[in-house]
């Protein structure tokens, strides 16, 4: 893959707010102040209360929005649990507990002071007894003592029969031994010995030790996703678990997790659960010196970090305008692309693309950022400074002959970002050479769209930034008809600006100076979540956890920061067999799976208002299975290019729905997902509607929708042949729904 690696008065007044436009008292429009994380959904953790078992001078850590620092509980054992009440179910008990005639201060056998002893004498033979009432659950048993003949610890179970537990012999004086109880039950406990001793402590757990960690939102909210990174340390706890309360006393369990998982974790709570407190709990194994840590929590309703889908209006892009393909010089032939004619290279991709999106690498015109490049002289056959036999006019010619619009991410991730020494400058004489050459008012009108980089995602956010205004600059002077676009970012994650290797946070690398000159943001969107064991997993793009709703944060940062332009999402697609060739990594799915999230998310993408939703790749590349390496329309160079089922559906959409518009959703809920499309006059004209589940052979549900239209022609968008027909009996249509896409024509 080409990356860095990787009019009414209301409805006025309803558009303005959807756009992010506001109002002042005069009712003068005013734009609202640049918000570099206006895409954000605040977590209901900030700013909450926090409480721990233990160690309260960590526990901010957990809500820092840092995942590289932690609280860390206490050790319980071997003797931090003995003061604690919520561990020691014998601290201050003494005088319930104990039965001795024979001993004095027998409450300093349970005050929790390892320094204080309670002596007990012996005729003959006697000691302690320790009645555990009706509360019998005994997991373990602490004892110090100083002896002069050996002491045997003895528990009686809940049959009245006799255990030894263990013996303290004189070389056991001063120090604290613990037993653990066979079965975890006992009535009674008993020292026994035949000679005086004296008793410093007896304490014992119930259970397995517990530390947990305690958030108060300050009110109730509804809980639907968590967030958390609970790494417990090395087979430090045996279990933890979520709970959730109203009140902080009466808690109901959300959530049981893995507590060696080491990444970051979503645990979804459906239905949502109205909820005040939050609290992860580990229960630790029972080794001194033992602890157990937390990293990161947040929490937020069933929507997430991503928030909540827009409201529906109407579109305006016609599915085939949204439909593009990213592509490269020569398409995996290495040959100009004039040459392919009429059926591979640009002219193969016509069927399921209205644009091409090169990587159009700066490396191949220039040596280093700053020197000049003449692409007249280029255009004539005399190359670049880079590449002598190169002529871009002859490639990018092919492309518009075959019906594609260029979009061009100038890419010049292979510069090291020292190497741009006056980085506004350079990137200003490039971007207005590129466009004053390229561009329909002044060029020959081969390239529509430019883009500040691909995924420069290893460079520091300042030299970005000059790179971003220089290029817009430079376009703008250059020719005015390009339109100019930052390089890919997201608007979900700020922390990755100083964590990971992906610096690519919108709010740290777009300045509000270049805003005006830009027509849009540019996003990349891949359909992940990390799996139970840590790894990387494609899924359906309806997926709440997927990485592929980062849209939804875009949206919200460009309706509040540049409203009204344009969202480009550049790359999108899902690794998947087909076109001759496997797909055998982690992150692949079944070609039919691709070809039927192809289509769902090309809908979604309508539905959301992208303005371009352009497939990565075009084909499959030549090495083995491997990340991005099987995203292709069609198998590699070595198959012939041969389609994959993810081309014919996509090709299928285009063909039956390539002029519909998106206008309204019917339902969008865990049952189906439902879409109205209408023409280009806003006349409704079809429906399109799924399960949206992963993809399955088998999976039919028929799902009724209560509707005033007809059905006409009805087919699947899989690319198959053959109609199919669709009843409709006193006013409710029968859709049977499958998780590919059923297009029904209305009348």
């Amino acid at each position: 893959m080409l990356k860095t690696y990787r009019i009414t008065v209301p409805a006025v007044f309803f558009l303005l707010v959807l756009t992010g436009v506001a109002l002042k008292d005069n009712h003068q429009l005013v734009k609202p102040a640049w918000n570099a994380d206006a895409g954000l959904i605040a977590s209901y953790t900030i700013n909450a209360r926090l409480s721990a078992t233990s160690n309260l001078s960590e526990v901010s850590n957990i809500t820092d929005d840092d995942i590289s620092t932690a609280w860390q509980s206490e050790a319980p054992l071997p003797e931090a649990f003995i003061r604690r009440p919520d561990q020691n179910i014998f601290l201050k008990k003494g005088a319930g507990f104990i039965s001795s005639s024979s001993c004095t201060d027998c409450e300093k056998m349970m005050d929790g002071d390892l320094a204080t002893a309670s002596s007990v004498r012996i005729t003959g033979k006697g000691g302690v007894t320790i009645d555990l009432g009706k509360n019998r659950s005994l997991f373990s048993v602490s004892i110090k003592c100083q002896v002069k003949a050996p002491v045997e610890v003895k528990f009686i179970d809940e049959k009245g029969k006799p255990h030894t537990l263990g013996t303290l012999q004189i070389s056991d004086n001063f120090q604290l031994k613990r037993w653990e109880v066979p079965g975890g039950k006992a009535a009674f406990l008993a020292l026994e010995s035949t000679d005086d001793f004296n008793v410093f402590e007896i304490a014992a757990l119930a259970e397995l030790p517990r530390e947990s960690v305690t958030i108060d939102f300050g009110k109730s909210l509804p809980v639907g996703t968590i967030y958390t990174r609970h790494w417990a340390g090395e087979n430090a706890a045996q279990q933890t678990k979520i709970y959730l309360s109203r009140d902080g006393q009466n808690w109901k369990e959300a959530a049981t997790l893995e507590p060696g998982a080491l990444h970051v974790f979503i645990t979804n709570i459906s239905p949502e659960k109205e909820a005040r407190y939050l609290k992860i709990e580990h229960t630790l194994q029972a080794r001194d010196w033992n602890k157990v840590y937390l990293w990161e929590v947040k929490a937020y309703d069933r929507n997430g970090h991503y928030g909540p889908r827009p409201v529906t209006v109407p579109g305006h892009t016609k599915i085939r305008n949204l439909l593009g393909v990213n592509g490269y010089w020569s398409w995996g032939t290495d040959q100009y692309s004039d040459l392919l004619a009429p059926e591979g290279g640009p002219y193969r991709y016509r069927p399921v693309a209205s644009h091409a999106r090169n990587y159009h690498d700066m490396t191949w015109d220039v040596n280093a950022p700053g020197q000049s490049v003449d692409f007249k002289k280029m255009a004539e056959g005399k190359g670049t400074p880079a590449k002598k036999w190169l002529n871009w006019d002859r490639e990018y010619k092919a492309w518009t002959h075959a019906g594609l619009n260029v979009q061009a991410s100038l890419q010049f991730f292979r510069f090291k970002p020292e190497a741009w020494k006056n980085p506004r400058a350079a990137a200003y004489n490039y971007a207005f050479a590129y466009t004053r050459h390229f561009g329909s008012k002044y060029g020959n009108g081969y390239i529509c769209t430019i883009e500040a980089g691909n995924e420069p995602w290893a460079y520091p956010a300042d030299v970005y930034r000059e790179i971003l205004q220089g290029m817009a600059e430079g376009a703008a002077e250059g020719d005015p008809d390009v339109e100019v676009f930052p390089c890919a970012l997201q608007a979900a994650d700020p922390s990755a600006e100083t964590h990971g290797p992906f610096k690519n946070y919108m709010g740290a690398r777009i300045a509000p100076a270049a805003a005006p000159l830009l027509d849009g943001i540019n996003i990349h969107a891949y359909s992940y979540v990390i799996n139970s064991k840590g790894k990387r997993q494609a899924v359906h793009p309806e997926h709440p956890n997927s990485t592929f709703w980062e849209i939804l944060n875009a949206i919200r940062w460009r309706n509040h920061n540049m409203p009204g332009k344009k969202i480009y999402l550049s790359e999108w697609g899902w690794d998947g067999s087909g076109g001759g060739e496997e797909c055998t990594h982690d992150e692949c799915v079944s070609e039919q799976a691709a070809a039927a999230y192809a289509v769902r998310g090309a809908l979604i993408a309508a539905r959301l208002g992208i303005e371009r939703a352009t497939w990565y790749f075009y084909a499959n590349e030549k090495t083995g299975s491997s990340l991005y390496t099987r995203s292709g329309l069609t198998g590699s160079a070595e198959t012939g290019f041969k389609k994959k089922q993810v081309f014919n559906a996509l090709e299928s959409l285009m063909k039956n729905l390539g002029d519909g518009i998106f206008y309204s959703v019917v339902r969008e809920d865990e049952t189906a997902w439902m879409y109205l499309f209408a023409d280009e006059n806003g006349k409704v004209s079809h429906l399109a509607a799924w399960l949206p589940e992963a993809s399955a052979p088998g999976i039919q549900k028929t799902i009724q929708w209560r509707t005033e239209y007809e059905p006409g022609r009805a087919i699947r968008l899989d690319g198959s042949k053959g109609d199919l027909s669709v009843k409709k009996q006193n006013g409710t249509m029968m859709l049977e729904l499958t998780t590919v896409p059923l297009l029904v024509s209305l009348k």
